[in-house]
C-alpha cells in the first residue's frame, strides 16, 4: 500500500474507529494526527493523550477484524512548531499486509542437566 493509501484510506478507517471508541464512551473525539507513514504501508498515528488512554483505545481493538493496532507509548514531538508536547503513540497497519511467519518457530534448547553431587564424587579421579 503506498502512502497515499495511508492517507485517504487507512487514515480515515482508524479515525472512524478512534470516533467510535470515544463517541460510545458518550466522550467527544480526541483529535487524532498521523504523524508518519511506515514501510509495510501502516502508519504512526499521535493524540494528544496520555500513553494510558491511547492503550486503553488499542486493547479495546486488539480483535479488529481489519487492522492491528499497537501502542508505541509517548511522544515528545519535537521539530515540529505546530504540535508541541507529549502525545500517546499509536500504529496501526492493515492485517492482510502483516506476512506470516515463515518456518519452525525455533525453540529453547532444554537446560542441560545438573549432574548430581554422588556421580561426580565417584568420577572424580583420586
Amino acid at each position: 500500500m503506498s502512502s497515499v493509501d495511508t492517507w485517504t484510506v487507512l487514515g480515515p478507517t482508524v479515525y472512524a474507529a478512534w470516533a467510535g471508541y470515544w463517541l460510545s464512551a458518550k466522550r467527544q473525539p480526541p483529535p487524532l494526527r498521523i504523524h508518519k507513514a511506515c514501510a509495510n504501508g501502516g502508519a504512526v498515528f499521535l493524540a494528544p493523550l496520555g500513553s494510558p488512554w491511547v492503550r486503553e483505545f488499542v486493547e479495546a481493538h486488539r480483535n479488529d477484524p481489519e487492522i492491528y493496532f499497537e501502542n508505541q507509548g509517548e511522544e515528545l514531538v519535537s521539530g515540529d512548531g505546530i504540535h508541541l508536547g507529549t502525545w500517546g503513540a499509536f500504529s496501526a497497519v492493515w492485517k492482510a499486509a502483516l506476512p506470516l511467519p515463515a518456518g519452525m518457530p525455533l525453540l529453547p534448547m532444554p537446560l542441560p542437566k545438573t549432574p548430581d553431587y554422588r556421580q561426580v564424587r565417584r568420577e572424580r579421579p583420586r
